[in-house]
């Protein structure tokens, strides 16, 4: 029974040797017997790969399938998922034990199959017959939120050997002990003994053992094991097979099995050509000679031997590739006959037989995670080899030009930069480098001039930040093609942007060739392997910077970056680690050391390379350090700059904190120890929450004015931006930035364990893909961030227009402490000054401004001149409102209104008012009486004489009937100001000349406190404002009413209370109170014309008339018509006291209307057959007009008027009078569109059809109407969102018509909650719903 051992020793040598097939799981032995012990070996880096790299407890999620369950469906599960309820915790027995010297191998022991599997949370037993034919398998982390899979996700499946009581027998090779093919034994002996065994069980004898060499028997014996010495002197390729055979009964059992080895050339020593000669790394790699040879050097100190293995094999162990050595360096030149030019060849090196690693020095590797990308994005890749080899695999390409296609570019200063970093991942939805391309005019016309690509050197997977490296010298395929991303920068370059990558020399990943070839081991020269390297040794696998190898390595990988790309400079990641000539950063010689590794870096770069290339370090050093780098060679480089992150001061000052917002060190001239500005400042990079996300999960709010709300938010996001790009120094943003990414969905960086509690638990993971926000530039959908877009573009390009914005020669001036709420930066330069002023306070300031000199300075958001004739000024400021002032005419026009701007209202308001009136006997003599500001004037002081004898005066409460209050000395409600207002009639002057205080204004607007029903409002400011504008602030659509000539009359002006009107007012929606915007704003006049409610917005579109009725020198009037929608328009009309004549149209509630816009939808009347219901209200027995106006859009139309009283018709014309005489009042009346029947039963309804509600949102009841053409069944039900029924309005049988019912909540005693729900109306076999909003 040979086999099993030899399974057993292949099995233990998986544990410590590289995998010999990439499988995601192997075992031992393979396949498992159901009467042996197994070992289960996971391998992380295959199938999904969703465990790769990680560093916690891993499980099998785990269970088997039978011969009685079919189609592998599992039983016996061990455990239940971490997320069903019935889980109760992970057991010990399926957690996974990692190998040894492999993070990413793990072990899993089972005893006994059979037992194991019946041992579980789940409950299981096996019948006594019952088979198990699979072990089945998902590895999960210990809540479920990574796992590892087979390859396409599926689960994983190992099929398994019952043995029972039939004779089995087995032969294996025990020695030599390779894993053929990837990994046959190799010798450089001339004898190798070959160990052959048989294993049996259930058989009576075993019969012989035999060995073939070459397919020649060279020994045989009965015994179960034998040993052969086979001579090896001649390299070669060994073949060799065993046969075993036994006897059980009157059976002949016969196995056999089969390896390969091979026995190597002797080394041969010789030095490498003289063009590679030099120091380790030096010139490794791949040359490609002039005559087509390739030639091949690996720097491989200590190794036996080594194979060069790929395309031009066959992938065959070939002793025509066995490669040379020079010292610690191995060779291969290999002819031009294997080449064509212009074609890919893959290759790898077979190091010591059990090492497959690509060249590090590879410009294209290969992984097999390449079959994850598209060809849209890389077009013709060739396939990774997964039959033929394993690990990242390297690509030559034989007479391939190197690019001279560059475009002539001068990269901006480095005090100018202002740099774009982005992911190419999360930033375009095709993650490619064309795609990239596309939005360098979207980033241009913002006003950049650099971009910085987060790294794009190879890294594991698809889906990543890119700092998991594996290949410095080459480009990741998930993106593209070298020549895209050269196309990139060349696009760039056109359009004067510099281009900068991100570098990752810190660390490599375990698919690193680096790695591989020693382990993550100590005697790794590549490596620093041990405790106590701090946060360098926090990453990854860290790389030696001691090393002349690595030192030349990183000199090699930037040259690759500049001249094969062009790019213009780089960022390294983690800096402070790299180059440190290999000193612990814990010693006191660390800071010394890698300052000088970072001058020879940079040396090489500039004096190899291009001098003009930025070196920009993520340093974490002391101020002084970080100057001492940035001032080495600056005058004649790219020059040092050093990462300056602002994140967490800016954030607190744009949420409205003042703790820790200090923004000082913005300027490189208050950074102690710095001389010139080579601090690259940022308030968002990659590695920072996003400003919105933390305004909406922690800003600050006070009276009304909320940090948390949306369009505050944005705002406060151009004000951090106006104290950050216009400071001198180079500047950094993060992708998305300009649109205020971070408050929408899934936008949140989930930092470790989210301990600010910023995000949701279902937001994606800190480097988890985020949602592409394109649509965020769409002005229609998302105007306030394209305003925020706008301003920051403006800002950028009055800092590159500018030399006052930009230059080291610039005195600053910033008062910008924690303490400070209103902040300053004063600008100083010989071409012009420039003053800043920003309020981040939660309350409206008076800012008191220096500007450096008298004369006209230009406003630039407002684009207007500035007289300037006292240096000190106080400038009032709304919160989160800016301004930016220059001396000299900015060279930008900003749109109107990207900034709020604040028109302030005087302290105290002058009042000259006076109303003449007729008798008091007379009603009609009645008006509408208020005062401006906020003084509470008894009304006494303006309505002189006696109340009830010269003067009466009326409040309404709202109340349905009895509503008018007459005037009671004391009553608090018959004050003036503050909004209110009052019906007044005096035989003397209403009267008052004084000034009053002015109403206060917060956050740029009065507030008027409100009841329930009609109210008696005023305008408390001192400038008229539009109507318009007020609903649109309130969300209401109700129309505001004057009295005047003794009727109402809709209004589009709420005039200034200083004129002493005041007006009528529906509070149909039930607000506490009204604002009023404070005019002067063009945001807030922008904001009111695209904020109108849906009701305003129909009534403009729709087609109306008017009807005006006038008697006893009164007048009232309605406007009728229709609208394409769905929804009608209806407006309620108001009171009738003080009034003889009231014409209204008439509700769905007999409600009376002063308008009524009917809807044309498919199952309402068409524009050719309206009806409108009126009521006409006038004194018994006289002579009421009747006016139409406005009948232009009905011309072809018959307009006819029925008194429903008399039976009486009148066609109506535009402009032409119609006279009734009522005998009763009030007067039903009908006017018709149209061919409108007469027929009570033509007038039917033709359908069934559920109508909108009204109101609508309601709080205290709605109306719900509803039409039945038939008599039949009707059920009318209210549901809430989740489907429950909550009251059933009607239930029973109706006949034909139009019912109207009334829904109440809470009058059962129900308690209903504030929200949605849902009006049902099942007519027959007719379903209808319609969507209701209920407010408490």
């Amino acid at each position: 029974m040979s086999r099993l051992w030899w399974l057993l020793v292949v099995g233990l040598a998986l544990l410590v040797a590289p995998p010999a097939t990439g499988q995601v799981v192997e075992t031992t032995p393979s396949p498992p017997r159901t009467d042996q012990s197994v070992t289960v070996v996971f391998n992380a880096e295959e199938g999904t790969g969703g465990l790769a790299g990680y560093d916690g407890a891993v499980y099998a999620h785990t269970g088997i399938s039978t011969d009685q369950n079919p189609d592998r469906a599992w039983k016996c599960v061990k455990n239940h998922w971490p997320d069903e309820p019935s889980f109760t915790g992970n057991r010990d027995d399926t957690q996974l034990t990692r190998v040894d010297g492999d993070p990413n191998r793990y072990r899993l022991e089972i005893q006994d199959i059979r037992a194991y599997y019946q041992n579980t949370s789940t409950s299981c037993t096996l019948g006594p017959d019952e088979e198990i034919e699979t072990m089945n398998l998902v590895f999960r982390n210990g809540d479920g939120s990574r796992e590892g899979k087979a390859e396409g996700g599926q689960d994983i499946y190992v099929d398994v050997l019952s043995v029972g009581d039939a004779p089995v027998l087995q032969a294996s090779i025990q020695r030599p002990t390779g894993t053929p093919p990837l990994y046959p034994f190799i010798t450089q002996q001339d004898t190798v003994d070959v160990t052959v065994t048989a294993d049996t069980a259930n058989v009576d004898a075993l019969s012989a053992l035999r060995l073939f060499v070459d397919g020649t028997e060279v020994a045989t014996t009965a015994s179960d094991s034998l040993t052969y010495a086979l001579n090896t002197a001649s390299p070669g390729r060994f073949s060799l097979r065993v046969e075993a055979t036994a006897t059980a009964g009157d059976s002949t059992l016969t196995d056999s099995t089969t390896s390969v080895f091979i026995r190597s050339p002797n080394v041969a020593t010789e030095p490498r050509p003289a063009a590679i000669q030099g120091g380790p790394g030096e010139n490794d790699g791949i040359t490609y000679n002039a005559d087509g040879s390739i030639t091949l050097s690996l720097y491989a100190p200590g190794k036996e031997f080594v194979y060069a293995i790929g395309d031009f094999s066959d992938w065959e162990i070939d002793a025509d590739y066995f490669m040379k050595r020079d010292g610690d360096h191995w060779w291969i030149t290999l002819p031009a006959s294997a080449f064509t030019a212009g074609e890919e060849y893959d290759f790898q090196y077979l190091v010591d037989g059990t090492i497959r690693v690509a060249d590090p020095f590879a410009h294209k590797v290969r992984s097999p995670q390449d079959d994850g990308i598209s060809d849209a994005v890389y077009p013709d890749l060739q396939p990774y080899p997964r039959d033929k080899t394993e690990n990242l695999v390297s690509v030559l390409r034989p007479g391939a030009q190197a690019p001279t296609d560059t475009v002539q570019f001068e990269p901006p200063p480095r005090e100018d930069l202002v740099i774009y970093e982005l992911l190419v991942r999360d930033f375009v939805e095709r993650s490619s480098y064309e795609v990239l391309a596309d939005t360098l005019g979207y980033l241009e016309r913002l006003g950049v001039n650099a971009v910085e690509v987060m790294p794009v050197a190879n890294f594991g997977g698809n889906n990543s930040w890119g700092y998991n490296p594996n290949a410095h010298l080459a480009l990741d395929k998930a993106y593209g093609t070298p020549a895209g991303f050269r196309e990139f920068v060349r696009e760039a370059h056109r359009r004067d942007m510099a281009v900068l990558v991100d570098v990752v020399y810190n660390h490599v990943t375990d698919q690193s060739p680096l790695v591989q070839l020693y382990g993550a081991t100590p005697e790794n020269p590549f490596l620093e392997v041990g405790p106590n390297r701090g946060i360098c040794g926090a990453f990854f696998r860290e790389l030696n910077q001691g090393s002349p190898f690595i030192q030349n390595y990183i000199d090699r990988a930037n040259e690759y970056w500049v001249e094969r790309f062009n790019v213009d400079g780089f960022r390294f990641d983690l800096a402070k680690c790299v180059a440190d000539n290999g000193v612990n950063i814990n010693d006191a010689g660390h800071s010394d050391a890698v300052q000088a590794g970072w001058k020879d870096v940079a040396d090489h770069v500039w004096d190899s390379v291009d001098a003009d290339t930025y070196m920009i370090l993520e340093f974490f050093g002391t101020p002084a350090v970080e100057n001492e780098l940035g001032g080495y060679r600056a005058q004649s480089t790219g020059g040092f700059l050093t990462w300056e992150n602002l994140n967490r001061p800016y954030s607190q000052a744009d949420m409205g904190y003042q703790e820790n917002s200090d923004l000082s060190a913005s300027y490189f001239g208050n950074r102690s120890g710095y001389d010139q500005p080579s601090n690259l400042t940022y308030m968002e990079s990659h590695d920072e929450q996003w400003l919105m996300r933390r305004k909406k999960a922690f800003g600050k709010e006070r009276d009304g004015y909320s940090t948390r709300d949306l369009k505050t938010a944005l705002n406060r996001q151009k004000l951090a931006g106006a104290f950050f790009f216009t400071v001198p120094g180079p500047r950094m943003m993060w992708q998305f930035g300009e649109l205020g990414y971070g408050w929408g969905e899934n936008e949140c960086l989930k930092e470790d364990g989210d301990a600010e509690g910023a995000c949701a638990p279902s937001d994606p993971g800190r480097t988890g893909p985020k949602p592409v926000r394109w649509e965020y530039r769409n002005p229609n959908t998302h105007p306030d961030r394209v305003r925020l877009y706008k301003t920051w573009s403006t800002l950028l390009r009055l800092r590159q227009a500018h030399e006052v914005f930009r230059s080291a020669e610039t005195q600053v001036d910033m008062q910008v402490d924690s303490g400070d709420r209103v902040r300053s930066i004063r600008l100083t330069h010989p071409s012009m000054d420039a003053l800043v002023v920003g309020n981040f306070g939660l309350l409206q300031r008076n800012a008191t401004v220096t500007f450096s000199q008298t004369g006209t300075w230009y406003n630039v958001f407002a684009n207007e001149d500035v007289r300037i004739q006292d240096t000190t000024k106080t400038v009032p400021l709304r919160p989160g409102e800016f301004r930016v002032y220059t001396s000299q005419p900015p060279a930008v026009s900003p749109d109107a209104g990207l900034v709020p701007s604040t028109v302030t209202p005087p302290s105290r308001l002058p009042v000259d008012i006076s109303q003449s009136f007729g008798p008091v006997t007379d009603r009609s003599n009645y008006r509408l009486v208020a005062l401006p500001g906020s003084t509470r004037v008894p009304l006494p002081q303006a309505a002189f004489g006696t109340p009830g004898n010269t003067w009466r005066a009326f409040h309404d409460d709202g109340s349905s009937s009895d509503y008018l209050v007459e005037y009671s000395a004391g009553d608090d409600r018959f004050a003036l100001g503050q909004g209110r207002g009052l019906w007044l009639l005096s035989e003397r002057s209403f009267a008052y000349e004084d000034s009053v205080t002015s109403v206060p204004v917060q956050d740029g607007r009065a507030r008027i406190a409100l009841h329930e029903g009609w109210n008696i409002i005023s305008n408390p400011l001192g400038l008229d404002v539009p109507w318009d504008r007020v609903r649109a602030d309130n969300g209401v659509s109700a129309p505001l009413h004057r009295w005047a000539d003794g009727s109402f009359a809709p209004v589009d002006t709420f005039r200034a209370a200083t004129t002493g009107e005041a007006f009528y007012f529906n509070n149909a929606a039930g607000l506490d109170s009204l604002s009023v915007p404070y005019p002067g704003s063009v945001a807030d006049r922008q904001a009111a014309e695209t904020a109108l409610p849906a009701e305003v917005q129909g009534a403009r579109r729709a087609s109306t008339f008017r009807l005006r009725a006038q008697a006893n020198g009164t007048a009232s009037a309605v406007r009728l018509g229709y609208a394409d929608g769905q929804q009608a328009v209806q407006h309620a009309a108001p009171r009738t006291a003080f009034s003889d004549v009231q014409l209204t149209a008439m509700g769905p509630d007999q409600a009376p209307l002063a308008t009524h816009v009917q809807p044309l939808a498919s199952d309402t009347v068409s524009a050719d057959r309206l009806s409108f219901d009126l009521r006409l209200s006038a004194p018994d027995g006289q002579p009421v007009s009747l006016r139409t106006s406005g009948l232009d859009a009905f011309t072809n139309r018959p307009v006819t008027l029925i008194n429903r009283q008399t039976g009486a018709s009148y066609e109506l014309q535009s402009d032409a009078t119609v006279r009734i005489t009522p005998s009763a009042s009030p007067v039903r009346l009908q006017l018709r569109v149209g061919a409108v029947p007469d027929d009570k039963t033509s007038l039917s309804p033709e359908k069934v059809r559920l109508h909108p509600n009204y109101p609508n949102p309601f709080r205290g009841a709605t109306t719900v109407k509803y039409d039945i053409p038939e008599q039949m069944s009707v059920r009318l039900s209210v549901f809430d969102v989740l489907g429950r029924r909550v009251a059933t309005l009607v239930r029973g049988e109706r006949s034909a018509g139009q019912y109207t019912v009334t829904w109440s909540p809470g009058e059962d005693g129900s308690s209903l909650a504030s929200g949605i729900y849902f009006v049902r109306l099942k007519a027959g076999d007719a379903v209808q719903s319609r969507r209701i909003t209920f407010v408490r």
